[in-house]
C-alpha cells in the first residue's frame, strides 16, 4: 500500500485531505456526549487549524509539534480522568491521535494515511457505543462510507470515475450478506465488559426533592416504550414502578440503591406479558407493572419486586417480562417503613385523629383521601417553595402541590399512625403510537404514589387521583393530560411533535425492536419458527404427492402412448407449425416452396436443405446435426415472420 500511496497525485492528495477533515468533523459531532467542556473546545480548535491549513495551503505540522501538543493533552486528560471515566478517556485518546495525525499528514509519509483510516474505523465503533438511535446510526453509516471512499482513493493515482452499476451490484450483494450474517451468526455472550462512563443521570433520581418531579412533568423526552403480547391494561391502572423512596429526612425522600436479590414470583397466573425498551438514563432502575413473574436474563428482580439492570443503563436496553396487577407480597422486616424524622407535630396529630379506633390500613387510606377532598386541596405544577417543616406547611397552609407532595404527605401520615408505608416513583399511563402497536411513555408521565402495608401485602394508593381525577381520567389524549404534562406549552410545537417527530420515533421503535433487541433468545425463536415452517412445508408436500399421484400416473401413461414424431418431423417442426406440408410433397419440394415464398430466408433454407439431403441419402450423421443448428439459428427470424 505504501508503494501505491507514493504515486498519488498532489491534486488527489489534497482532495483526500479535505474528505478526511470532513470525516473527523462528523466524528467530533458524533462523540459529543464523551467530551468535557474544555476538551470539546480543544478538538474544535484543532479541526479549525486543519481547515486553515487546507485553505491556505500551509505545511503539515512537524512531528515535534505534534508530540509536544499530544503530551500536554495527555497530561490534561489524565488529570480529568476521574471526571471523564475510563471509556470516555479512551475515546479522547483515539480522537486526539486521529486529529494530530491529520494535522501532520504529508506526501512524504504516505503510510500515515493508512494508519489514520484504521483509527477512524475504531472511532466509528465508539460512536455506535454512544448512540443507538436509528437516525444517528444512519449518520454513522454515512461516515463509514465516507471513510471507505477515502480508503479507495488511497489506491488511485487520479480522481476515479464512479461506476454506479458495479457499485449498486456490490452494495446489493453486501446488504444480503449482512442481513444473513445478522440473522444467522451466533449471539455469543460478551468476552469483556465496557468500562464505565461518567454521564449525567436522567429521569427519576434517587433523591426525590419537592421540585424534581415538576421538572420531569414538563419534559417531552422519551423514557421507555412497551409492546404488549395480547391485551394491555387500561391507562388509569398502568402504574410502572421504578423506585421506592423509604427514607425521609424532613425535606427530601431518598431511595436506597436496589440490590438485585431474587424475589419469589407470585403464585397466580400473570395477567400481562410485554417487552420494554428503556432509554439510557445512567441508573440501575427499570420499569415494571405490578408484581413481576418471569423476566429475561439481562435484568433482575430485587426483594421489593423492582426490576433492575446489572449496571447503570448507558445504552438502550430491551427486556421481556410478565406481571400481575395484584398487591405485592411483603418480604422481610417492614419496620424500616415506619421511620420518621423529628418535627411536623401538626401532621402527627392529624394522623392520630384519622387513626381513631385503630381502623384497618385500607380504611385509613380512605380517611386520608377524604381529608384531602374536604379541605379543598388543589393540584398545581408550580406551587412555589415550601419552607420550614415541609409536611405541616403543605397540609395546613399551602394545600397546593403535585403528585410528590401528596404522596410524601400521605406516607408521613401512614407512618405517624403506625402503618408501614413507602413512596413509589415511576410512570403512569403513556400514549399509544402507530395505531396501538406500542405504548410510548415520556418523562412527563412521571408520577409518585403510595404503597401501604396490610395483611403481609403492599397495597397501592394514589392520593393525586382523588385530588384531581380529571388529570388521570384520559391520560392518552384529553385536555387534562396536556395540563398534567405542563402548562403554557406552544400549540405549534405540539403539532410539530405529532406530525414530524412522532413518525421518526415510530421508525426508531421498530429499529430498536427488530435490530437492537435481536438477541440469542429471538434468534432461537427465529430458528424454531423456521423449523416449524419447514415441517409444515414437508407435510404439505407429502399431501400434495398423495393428491397428485393419480394425475401423475395418467400423464405418464399419456406420455408413453402419445404419437411420437419422426426425426425429420422434429427437424422441420418450426416450419411445419407455420405452414403445413401437403401429403404428396417431399421435404425437398416443401423446402423449395418455402425458399420461393420467402426469399429473405433462402440462404438458411438452402443450407438446411443441402444438409438434409446429405443426411437422408448419404447417411452422414454430422449433416443432421448441422441441419438442426441451422434450424435453431432460423427460429428468431421465423418468430418475426409469424408476428
Amino acid at each position: 500500500m505504501v508503494n501505491v500511496l507514493a504515486q498519488i497525485s498532489p491534486q488527489l492528495f489534497q482532495t483526500l485531505q479535505w474528505r478526511l477533515w470532513l470525516f473527523q468533523l462528523l466524528l467530533w459531532a458524533l462523540l459529543l456526549p464523551a467530551y468535557s467542556s474544555w476538551s470539546l473546545a480543544v478538538f474544535a480548535l484543532l479541526l479549525l487549524a486543519k481547515l486553515w491549513q487546507l485553505y491556505r495551503g500551509g505545511p503539515a505540522w512537524s512531528l515535534t509539534k505534534n508530540n509536544l501538543l499530544a503530551g500536554a493533552m495527555l497530561v490534561a486528560l489524565l488529570i480529568s480522568s476521574r471526571q471523564l471515566g475510563v471509556m470516555h478517556l479512551m475515546f479522547h485518546f483515539l480522537l486526539l491521535a486521529a486529529v494530530l495525525r491529520l494535522l501532520g499528514l504529508s506526501e512524504r509519509r504516505p503510510s500515515d494515511i493508512s494508519q489514520l483510516l484504521w483509527v477512524h474505523y475504531f472511532l466509528l465503533a465508539c460512536a455506535f457505543i454512544l448512540h443507538q438511535d436509528l437516525w444517528l446510526a444512519v449518520l454513522i453509516f454515512c461516515a463509514f462510507l465516507l471513510n471507505l471512499h477515502c480508503h479507495h482513493l488511497c489506491f488511485c493515482r487520479e480522481q476515479p470515475q464512479w461506476q454506479w452499476r458495479q457499485i449498486s451490484r456490490v452494495a446489493a450483494l453486501m446488504t444480503a450478506a449482512t442481513v444473513l450474517l445478522f440473522l444467522l451468526f451466533p449471539r455469543l455472550p460478551p468476552l469483556w465488559q465496557l468500562p464505565g462512563a461518567k454521564l449525567n443521570q436522567t429521569g427519576l433520581s434517587d433523591n426525590l426533592a419537592p421540585g424534581s418531579v415538576s421538572n420531569l412533568l414538563q419534559s417531552n423526552a422519551l423514557a421507555f416504550r412497551v409492546k404488549f403480547d395480547g391485551a394491555a391494561p387500561p391507562a388509569e391502572v398502568r402504574y410502572f414502578r421504578a423506585k421506592i423512596y423509604d427514607v425521609f429526612d424532613g425535606q427530601n425522600w431518598r431511595a436506597q440503591r436496589p440490590q438485585p436479590k431474587a424475589s419469589p414470583a407470585p403464585a397466580d397466573t400473570p395477567h400481562y406479558r410485554y417487552t420494554v425498551i428503556a432509554e439510557p438514563h445512567q441508573q440501575f432502575s427499570l420499569f415494571v407493572l405490578g408484581a413481576p413473574h418471569q423476566h429475561s436474563s439481562n435484568v433482575a428482580v430485587n426483594r421489593e419486586a423492582l426490576v433492575v439492570a446489572e449496571q447503570p443503563l448507558s445504552q438502550r436496553i430491551s427486556y421481556q417480562i410478565s406481571s400481575s396487577l395484584v398487591p405485592l407480597p411483603a418480604r422481610g422486616d417492614v419496620s424500616r417503613y415506619l421511620q420518621l424524622p423529628a418535627g411536623n407535630v401538626k401532621a402527627r396529630q392529624l394522623a392520630q385523629q384519622l387513626n381513631q379506633g385503630v381502623p384497618a390500613a385500607k380504611t385509613l387510606a380512605a380517611r386520608i383521601g377524604l381529608y384531602f377532598q374536604q379541605q379543598e386541596f388543589r393540584y398545581s405544577l408550580s406551587p412555589g417553595e415550601i419552607n420550614g417543616e415541609q409536611i405541616d406547611n403543605f397540609l395546613f397552609e399551602k394545600k397546593l402541590g403535585f403528585c410528590s407532595h401528596y404522596a410524601g404527605s400521605t406516607v408521613f401520615l401512614f407512618r405517624a399512625a403506625g402503618v408501614p408505608a413507602r413512596l413509589v416513583g415511576g410512570y403512569l399511563g403513556g400514549e399509544w403510537q402507530d395505531d396501538g402497536a406500542y405504548l410510548q411513555v415520556l418523562q412527563k408521565d412521571a408520577h409518585a404514589w403510595v404503597e401501604y402495608y396490610q395483611d403481609d401485602q403492599w397495597w397501592p394508593f394514589d392520593p393525586t387521583a382523588l385530588i384531581e381525577p380529571a388529570l388521570l381520567r384520559d391520560l392518552a389524549g384529553s385536555d387534562a393530560s396536556s395540563e398534567f404534562s405542563g402548562l403554557g406549552s406552544d400549540w405549534m410545537l405540539q403539532r410539530l411533535e405529532i406530525w414530524l417527530m412522532q413518525p421518526l420515533r415510530n421508525m426508531d421503535y421498530y429499529w430498536s425492536m427488530w435490530v437492537l433487541s435481536f438477541d440469542s433468545n429471538q434468534q432461537q425463536g427465529l430458528f424454531s419458527q423456521f423449523n416449524s415452517w419447514r415441517q409444515q412445508l414437508r407435510l404439505q408436500i407429502h399431501h400434495a404427492w398423495g393428491l397428485l399421484i393419480l394425475p401423475g400416473l395418467w400423464l405418464a401413461f399419456w406420455w408413453w402412448k402419445r404419437p411420437r414424431l419422426q426425426p425429420v418431423e422434429r427437424l422441420f417442426q418450426p416450419l411445419l407449425l407455420l405452414q403445413a406440408k401437403l401429403p404428396q410433397q417431399s421435404y425437398q419440394q416443401y423446402l423449395q416452396q418455402w425458399a420461393e415464398k420467402h426469399p429473405l430466408l433462402m440462404p438458411e433454407i438452402s443450407a438446411c436443405l443441402q444438409a438434409y439431403l446429405r443426411w437422408q441419402f448419404n447417411g452422414e450423421p454430422d449433416a443432421f446435426i448441422q441441419a438442426r443448428l441451422i434450424m435453431k439459428q432460423l427460429k428468431p427470424k421465423l418468430k418475426r415472420l409469424k408476428s
